[in-house]
């Protein structure tokens, strides 16, 4: 008898044809019996349910108890997902939505691949002198769940929350401030890491937005004004105020109450930059999409 031996089998590959065993059981059985999965999408603060127009595509990634990938599943909301496994053991399951949206990459796991290596990072568009400018991200919701192997039938809910947060910028009485009559401005605001890791964890290098600026006429009074634009997440950031490559202002902290620029999940930062007599900064944070209306001076 001639016994063939097997070298060489990529580790991806056993782990793959262990999980294909390990789904025999549910998928001979009625589906009723599996695991059923619906996700929704809340708010942060008020844990209300949204509308499913906010999720454009959703991604599930299964995970065994050792949080090694099994597979993905591109799905839809609110629709039910049927989970195949392993009722023995613990699953986890990360859900993400809009994750493929084009303004980040994130990483395609392969079967065994761990949790802890599995990423989503932010595309860079260019350099500035120390940290790389990036693009906004899209509006991200992540959610995660863990079932016991004793539980691994019936259905459970995944709830996904925002994990971006946004920032708009006012600015006032630049040219005035500075001398100069062109519009050759810029913001720079500065840092956030530029990943985030599957479980919702900050990481990566320090990095920078620069975000649109437009001139708007108020009132008869030109400003200078940053729609929303999504960020990571971080607390302390700073905005840079430029005229070409000259640095005019760099602002961190609310002038009257001393707290740092923060940027929180699923919140607006309201920034308002006044430059009437000297360096004047108010900060602001409302719900999602909720732009604070500055008072006229």
């Amino acid at each position: 008898m001639t016994v063939k031996r097997i070298t060489n089998i990529p580790l991806h590959l056993l782990f793959l044809l262990a999980l294909t065993a390990s789904f025999a059981g549910c998928l001979k059985e009625n589906l009723e019996d599996c695991l059923s999965i619906t996700v929704q999408a809340h708010d942060r603060s008020s844990d209300v349910e949204l509308d499913t127009n906010n999720i454009k595509d959703l991604s599930l990634f299964l995970f065994n108890n050792d949080f090694r990938f099994m597979y993905k599943i591109d799905a839809s909301m609110k629709k039910k997902v049927t989970i195949l496994g392993n009722r023995d053991r613990e699953l986890y399951i990360v859900a993400w939505g809009n994750l493929r949206q084009g303004s980040q990459t994130f990483t395609d796991p392969r079967p065994g691949d761990l949790l802890t290596d599995c990423f989503v990072e932010l595309r860079s568009r260019t350099r500035a002198t120390a940290s790389p400018y990036v693009d906004s991200p899209d509006d991200l919701f992540r959610g995660g769940i863990t079932i016991a192997g004793s539980k691994s039938k019936g259905g459970k809910v995944i709830s996904m929350y925002r994990e971006v947060g946004s920032m708009t910028v006012t600015l006032r009485n630049l040219k005035s401030f500075t001398g100069y009559d062109d519009n050759n401005f810029r913001m720079v605001v500065r840092e956030t890491p530029s990943m985030m890791n599957f479980n919702g964890k900050m990481t990566g290098d320090m990095i920078a937005y620069l975000p649109v600026v437009s001139l708007v006429n108020n009132r008869n009074t030109e400003e200078y004004h940053v729609p929303p634009f999504n960020m990571f997440p971080k607390e302390g950031v700073m905005i840079d105020v430029f005229h070409g490559d000259e640095l005019i202002a760099t602002v961190s902290k609310d002038s009257s109450t001393g707290n740092s620029i923060n940027v929180k999940r699923g919140g607006l930062t309201n920034v308002l930059i006044d430059l009437k007599s000297a360096v004047n900064v108010s900060v602001e944070m409302t719900e999602w999409g909720r732009l604070y209306m500055w008072k006229e001076f």
